[in-house]
């Protein structure tokens, strides 16, 4: 319990420093030597934080080099409807797109059912697809709109027809309203493997349903973000408590 305790107190000391800027983007971190000689601990806990860093996406390392600092998450900003290519371009990274499925769901899953409104029988379209940011796979998402109202976009290409700026340029229909929950998940073998991470490493997990200018309901996204490239941000103002 103690050497896990002095991990975590060392682990934490150096995000600290990354997050004050004592440790600035791309400056070198202390290597195994150094955090052995400073700490006090074994080779082993000083290359368990440094590897920590890495997955965690505060550190990159060069081979040969060592260890350097790579604070440059992805920041989301939970304010406003975005898409996946205006958040990404926001922060400078180039987007595209790797479909796995886009495919007429015979029975979609019951949040997906209540959620667009479909009567027994209905089927909706799903689209099943990796999100890469500078050709890093970043976001797994998977969305779903109604089969009734969207059927003839099936002989479409899906990376086209499911953007809002064609949706809106088709068919006059944009969103206007979504609400979102945002939840910590732990990624299974699949979803590994298709982000290029562990299995069991920390994901953001979003669940959003998004409404249109019709008032009707348009998609069901799930949404799994790699938690080593991204940040949520949120913009927060407080009305004058005396009006």
């Amino acid at each position: 319990m103690a050497k896990s305790f002095l991990y975590n107190q060392i682990k934490q000391d150096i995000i600290h420093k990354i997050d004050a800027d004592i440790y600035k983007n791309g400056d070198k971190l202390p290597s195994e030597a150094q955090l052995v000689e400073e700490y006090g601990v074994s080779r082993n806990t000083a290359s368990r934080v440094l590897n920590d860093l890495v997955e965690e996406g505060y550190a990159r390392r060069r081979q040969g080099k060592g260890t350097f600092v790579y604070n440059q998450k992805i920041d989301n900003r939970l304010q406003g409807i975005q898409s996946f290519t205006d958040m990404f371009e926001r922060n400078n990274k180039n987007p595209s797109t790797k479909v796995l499925a886009y495919e007429v769901v015979d029975e979609p899953p019951a949040r997906v059912r209540e959620n667009l409104h479909l009567g027994e029988g209905e089927k909706a379209i799903r689209l099943y697809r990796v999100r890469y940011a500078d050709d890093t796979p970043a976001v797994l998402n998977e969305t779903f709109r109604s089969f009734s109202r969207f059927e003839g976009q099936m002989e479409c290409d899906p990376a086209t027809v499911f953007s809002y700026g064609y949706l809106k340029k088709l068919k006059n229909i944009y969103p206007v309203h979504s609400e979102e929950v945002l939840e910590i998940a732990l990624l299974g073998p699949e979803e590994a493997v298709l982000l290029e991470q562990k299995v069991g490493a920390p994901a953001f997990l979003v669940k959003s349903v998004t409404s249109d200018n019709t008032g009707q309901p348009l998609e069901v996204v799930k949404s799994l973000y790699r938690a080593d490239l991204f940040q949520f941000s949120v913009v927060l103002d407080q009305e004058d408590p005396g009006q």
